[in-house]
């Protein structure tokens, strides 16, 4: 069982919601569709992850890949 210090203020919740927001971000990152990132990463329906995504990032998930898209290189 996974435990934190007592005198850690991060609770369980908010290290699963820190995993959830990175995994997600690589997930899209790597090209897996918006529905496929809110599954793998524990979400039944897509408008909860987009939610939680908002929170985490401070846009939607198709906001965020329109924006690395623009920043990212391009390979040519």
């Amino acid at each position: 069982m996974w435990r934190h210090p007592a005198h850690e203020q991060t609770s369980f919740r908010q290290v699963l919601d820190e995993v959830r927001a990175q995994r997600a971000e690589d997930l899209l990152a790597d090209g897996v569709t918006v529905e496929q990132a809110a599954r793998r990463v524990g979400y039944s329906n897509t408008p909860a992850f987009t939610a939680a995504f908002r929170r985490w990032k401070g846009m939607s998930p198709r906001e965020y890949l329109r924006d690395t898209a623009i920043k990212r290189p391009n390979p040519d």
